[in-house]
């Protein structure tokens, strides 16, 4: 077994790069945004998979609207106001309380 020789190493590593075809600007600049645009078009695809995915399992499970009216009923979601005077519905718009000077 040969003994391991950083120097020759280094040097064939040398050698090896020098065979190297690197690419030119133009070619990086236009891969780069080849690239990008993919990017964007599979984000855009998977956006839209995810939205019809959602809507399909909220209309097979029921579920689509049912969470504010049946929160409304059960008198779930309420919420004090900071002066803790009147109870306030989180679907309904907030009243302001005038304090008492």
């Amino acid at each position: 077994m040969t003994r391991f020789n950083p120097f020759v190493f280094v040097q064939e590593v040398r050698e090896e790069v020098a065979k190297v075809t690197w690419p030119t600007w133009k070619e990086v600049w236009v891969t780069s945004v080849m690239v990008l645009i993919m990017v964007v078009l599979a984000s855009l695809f998977f956006l839209l998979a995810d939205q019809v995915i959602g809507q399909f399992v909220k209309a097979l499970l029921g579920l689509g609207g049912a969470n504010r009216t049946s929160a409304r009923r059960t008198g779930r979601g309420r919420g004090r106001c900071p002066n803790r005077r009147i109870a306030t519905d989180i679907t309904a718009p907030r009243r302001r309380v005038r304090r008492k000077a």
